[in-house]
């Protein structure tokens, strides 16, 4: 179904991506009208995100920070990497479900940059794991999640990552 790993990247590799995009007052973000998918309406359907990998293409000047996580990961091919900023809402607010790609024999792993009351839940068994920072989620692409808004930090940080 899906693997939880805590502790995923050593010390050394979780400081340097704090210092790196966390901490970094000019990492670049992008405002995305939307957080589940295109068309959503309402005011609290918004997020800021930063795209590292798309189109068999780096997109990003920071791209080599994450090699650690890709290379723990195993990957053979890339589809997509993507880091989300869901900014502090005043109650929990759940996105709607969805699945990251439809690539078959795709895996997703969705890496928490920070500790927040925010989850990722799954449809099929509601199950639900915590925001921790440096835990790190992976599960095939076509199981549906979702993910939440934070009440208790000013943003829920998440890396996604879609692969081979």
């Amino acid at each position: 179904m899906f693997k939880v790993i805590d502790n995923f990247l050593s010390e050394e590799n979780f400081k340097d991506l704090k210092e790196n995009i966390v901490d970094n007052t000019f990492f670049p973000w992008y405002f995305s009208n939307y957080t589940d998918y295109f068309g959503e309406q309402g005011l609290d359907k918004s997020k800021y995100i930063h795209v590292f990998y798309d189109n068999h293409n780096s997109n990003s000047k920071f791209y080599d920070l994450l090699l650690p996580i890709i290379k723990k990961l195993k990957c053979i091919s890339l589809i997509k990497v993507k880091i989300n900023s869901t900014s502090y809402f005043e109650k929990i607010l759940e996105g709607q479900y969805h699945v990251d790609n439809l690539h078959k024999g795709t895996k997703t792993a969705i890496y928490y940059l920070n500790t927040n009351n925010g989850y990722t839940k799954f449809k099929k068994n509601k199950k639900k794991i915590n925001s921790v920072e440096n835990r790190m989620i992976v599960f095939d692409s076509n199981l549906e999640h979702l993910g939440t808004t934070t009440t208790n930090a000013k943003r829920r940080l998440v890396l996604n990552f879609n692969y081979f």
